[in-house]
């Protein structure tokens, strides 16, 4: 009984070291019983004979990398559509979206969360700075969500591209003289100021399409920011004056020429009396009949 004791602790000793050395020398982890290293019957070292069925932990090798891959590529393009617009953001720099949000455009007017106020009298003072009047503009705030609605930054630059589903345009009265211009309108915290930036061509604006009425089409620009992005219309102030009727001078009546004169006193003219004619008649004498006297 003592011998087959001293056999059993041998086998036991002989497996833990066996054991301990192939788990440091094997680069996976793999699952070692007793019966592949010393044979059949080994067990009942541990359990006197008795067999116990418990069950083995499979190790379960999922792909990674790809996982990673799938989600990355996600996150470097995230696009937002309504029935006015597409808007996309596509990222320039690795990481540059936050990850697990949505994109966001938010029409700009009375009803949205940044100031249709605001917008409006940054946008007039900017046309008032180049000698112009607003005509109208069309605004945007273009931003990330997480899925609680919070807001995110951009973690790197960007690219954002607002596409109009049709031609967006107010109503002009001098489209040739009308010009086109694309700005962003960035909060700043640390001031508690909405900051404004004229985007210049082939700098951060990429993209400006109009059309032949000053209809805008397509908008691309890149930031580091979130911020609403805006473009505006403005042209000249224009007097204007009473149309004239063609061929018709306007002179002004001219008063007639009044020539004043010595008031006369009225003339008296002194005509003599004519004196009555006088037609002078001989007195006829009585004619007298002589009768004979009576004897």
């Amino acid at each position: 009984m003592k011998k087959s004791k001293k056999i059993k602790i041998r086998k036991l000793l002989a497996f833990m070291l066996a054991l301990a050395l192939m788990v440091s020398c094997m680069p996976s982890a793999y699952t070692i019983s007793a019966s592949e290293v010393f044979g059949e019957g080994t067990e009942d070292i541990f359990t006197d004979g008795e067999s116990a069925s418990e069950p083995v932990a499979e190790e379960v090798t999922t792909d990674v990398g790809s996982a990673d891959q799938e989600e990355q590529a996600q996150q470097t393009t995230l696009t937002y559509e309504d029935d006015s617009i597409k808007v996309t953001a596509d990222a320039l720099e690795e990481g540059a979206l936050p990850q697990n949000t949505t994109l966001k455009a938010d029409a700009v007017n009375e009803n949205s969360s940044v100031s249709y106020d605001t917008v409006s009298q940054k946008l007039t003072k900017a046309a008032e700075d180049k000698g112009s009047i607003l005509r109208g503009f069309s605004a945007y705030d273009v931003y990330f969500a997480d899925v609680d609605g919070n807001r995110a930054e951009l973690n790197g630059r960007a690219r954002i591209t607002i596409e109009y589903k049709n031609p967006m345009v107010p109503e002009l009265s001098d489209v040739a003289n009308t010009s086109v211009t694309a700005v962003k309108l960035h909060y700043n915290g640390s001031t508690d100021e909405t900051e404004i930036n004229t985007l210049q061509p082939n700098e951060e604006l990429k993209v400006l399409n109009v059309n032949e009425n000053r209809g805008l089409q397509t908008i691309q620009v890149e930031t580091a920011n979130v911020a609403v992005f805006a473009v505006m219309w403005d042209s000249p102030e224009v007097t204007e004056t009473p149309e004239e009727e063609p061929g018709v001078t306007e002179t002004p009546a001219e008063e007639p020429e009044v020539t004043e004169t010595p008031a006369e006193e009225p003339g008296v003219t002194e005509t003599p009396e004519e004196e009555p004619e006088v037609t002078e008649t001989p007195a006829e004498e009585p004619e007298v009949t002589e009768t004979p006297a009576e004897e």
